[in-house]
């Protein structure tokens, strides 16, 4: 299990921080907003994706498999690569707006920011994939490291 329990709530502005832990939803219609803290372990990539089925009635199947493989990639790059040596958990947070879903992982990493790279054997192709499946995806950093996601909630 995670460090944080999972909160679902309506996108409303009027919530607060970005990361309040708010206990609404609106089902069946956008905007919605989940919020997930994750173990830098080897099982967050799993446990993220299980997340994501709170989002079963709300992302069409075919748009829920490519989130969920997105959520994979990026949660995985983050255990890998985002400093997982400190502890320091790593935050997902999915918003399902009314034309797209937009997924960000962040964590305390001080990695440099991501270039493309040539694969090689079976690593380093996860954000290839992340590249293929995003309508956009980009990095942020400050005092953390985001990476970020979004693709279209219609085929």
């Amino acid at each position: 299990a995670g460090t944080g329990a999972l909160f679902l709530a309506s996108a409303d502005p009027d919530l607060g921080n970005e990361y309040d832990n708010v206990l609404t939803t609106r089902p069946r219609s956008p905007p919605v907003k989940i919020v997930h803290t994750l173990k830098p372990k080897l099982t967050a990539p799993r446990e993220a994706r299980q997340t994501l089925r709170a989002l079963d009635s709300i992302v069409p199947p075919g748009r829920l498999d490519d989130l969920r493989l997105m959520v994979s990639e990026l949660v995985t790059n983050s255990v890998v690569h985002g400093g997982a040596e400190s502890g320091d958990p790593i935050v997902m947070v999915v918003k399902v707006l009314p034309k797209r879903v937009r997924v960000e992982v962040v964590d305390s990493g001080r990695r440099p920011l991501i270039e493309r790279q040539v694969p090689r054997d079976h690593h380093g192709r996860g954000l290839d994939i992340v590249d293929r499946l995003a309508e956009r995806w980009g990095t942020e950093r400050n005092h953390e490291t985001k990476v970020w996601a979004e693709i279209p909630l219609s085929a």
